[in-house]
């Protein structure tokens, strides 16, 4: 490829037509679990982001095990970067968009969005932060690994609540 061939172009395009996209999907398909993660964010946003931070570090370095030449080991660094780390961020981007575009809605008018209307106001908003060099890509990353924080705050809850149902009706 030369330089100035359009693929850059061609993918800032498709990604900013792709990636509301699948956020707005997301939350459709999953409105209880993006809720969750969102009351976790707002109710321990530091704690979100230090455990997205952790994560995120964790994760890379077992994506980094996807080069190791025993089996075993490279099937789960493999499965952990192709499966498991897109689900949580694409959670995590979802539940710090819909966090942006509520704050801002209730800004404007003065009372809760909905949740896809919150991600459809917040999505534009965080992307943006993009276009600003450094400043911007250290503020995207930060709301990223507050959101990756909560929505395994919000996975893990989700499980305990299960379990916690599941013996409740063992012992009735």
């Amino acid at each position: 490829m030369e330089n100035g061939d359009g693929t850059g172009i061609l993918l800032l395009c498709s990604t900013i037509v792709g990636l509301p996209a699948i956020l707005i999907l997301t939350t459709a398909l999953v409105p209880g679990y993006v809720g969750r993660a969102q009351g976790v964010m707002r109710k321990w946003p530091g704690r979100s982001f230090l455990l997205g931070l952790i994560n995120l570090v964790f994760f890379f370095a077992i994506a980094l095990l996807a080069n190791v030449n025993f089996a075993p080991i490279k099937l789960i660094g493999a499965l952990s970067l192709l499966l498991i780390m897109p689900f949580l961020l694409t959670i995590g981007l979802l539940t710090a968009a819909a966090l942006v575009g509520d704050r801002l809605w209730q800004q404007i008018a003065s009372k809760p969005a909905a949740l896809i209307g919150a991600v459809v106001l917040g999505t534009p908003l965080l992307g943006s932060t993009l276009l600003v060099p450094i400043l911007g890509w250290i503020v995207f990353l930060g709301v990223v690994c507050a959101g990756l924080g909560a929505s395994i705050i919000a996975l893990f809850q989700s499980i305990i609540a299960l379990f916690q149902r599941k013996r409740a009706q063992t012992e009735d």
